[in-house]
């Protein structure tokens, strides 16, 4: 038996009203974020511009990797046919362990416990 119709005007209920309410409370906060901004960088700038740039390579080292794997997998099956070239699949690999290491900084640095606030 399907469940009963709710009308326009009753709230909904289960996953569907959770969503809702988060997006309508994050609706109404979203004009306090140029303030919000504004006193995080006014107190942190460094701290901010690092932050945000940790934040860009985390999502365009896994980008990388993916191109990267696809690249060094062409690359060592040319090789691998007669009179193929190696140099192309050792650059590939060099380059795709240089993001794998990244990446795995990157994880180190989410790991850490956060910084004291006087040691600013």
């Amino acid at each position: 038996m399907p469940p009963p119709r709710r009308k326009n005007n009753e709230p909904a209920s289960g996953l569907g009203s959770y969503i809702s309410a988060r997006l309508q409370r994050a609706t109404r906060q979203l004009p306090l974020f140029p303030q919000a901004l504004s006193l995080v960088w006014t107190a942190a700038r460094a701290w901010t511009i690092a932050w945000a740039i940790l934040l860009l390579a985390s999502g365009l080292l896994p980008v990388a990797q993916v191109y990267l794997t696809r690249s060094l997998v062409n690359a060592v099956l040319a090789a691998m046919r007669p009179g193929g070239i190696v140099r192309p699949a050792v650059i590939d690999a060099i380059l795709m362990a240089g993001v794998l290491l990244s990446l795995e900084a990157l994880r180190g640095i989410r790991r850490r416990p956060p910084v004291s606030a006087g040691s600013d």
